[in-house]
């Protein structure tokens, strides 16, 4: 997978898929086709800029992505052990002069609030002083339930925007 330092955003697409086959490669690949990225060649993002997006959908990221078969995504992507549980979120801010976001996957429990949003309203209220607004949230969980099949978890970002340096 290629890998970019550092992206400033400016259209951003949130999603999330599940996946099951008898083998890890399937899952992932049944995983993207249920979170509609199985269509790019996905280049992995380290970290965006806080600057402004747009969140936008499915389509109108396609539309805008059209001619390119790559595609920047900042997320993850999370293989399953027997008997675990994983819980992924994607939570992002904006505003006329900012946006955050912030993604997470862990094994265990799902949290009440989950990490992603509590990590985007800290950056918020830290560089704003003042209360965050509500963030919007993705969230997936899954389990593994039957030894013989691989589960695998994707959450992310897909983002339109330029590489910075």
């Amino acid at each position: 997978m290629d890998i970019v330092s550092a992206l400033e955003p400016e259209y951003v697409w949130l999603t999330s898929g599940v996946g099951r086959w008898t083998n890890e490669v399937s899952a992932e690949a049944l995983a993207k086709r249920a979170a509609g990225i199985d269509i790019f060649k996905i280049v992995k993002v380290m970290r965006l800029v806080n600057t402004p997006l747009k969140l936008i959908g499915r389509e109108e990221f396609i539309e805008r992505s059209r001619g390119t078969k790559y595609a920047y995504m900042y997320g993850g992507v999370q293989q399953l052990e027997d008997g675990e549980t994983a819980n992924g979120s994607v939570s992002v801010i904006t505003t006329d002069s900012w946006s955050g976001l912030s993604f997470d996957i862990h094994i265990g429990e799902k949290k009440t609030v989950p990490f992603s949003e509590r990590s985007v309203v800290a950056d918020f209220e830290l560089q704003h002083t003042g209360i965050s607004p509500r963030p919007f949230t993705k969230l997936e969980s899954l389990r593994r339930k039957d030894p013989r099949t691989n589960y695998c978890l994707i959450i992310g970002a897909m983002v339109i925007g330029k590489p910075k340096t």
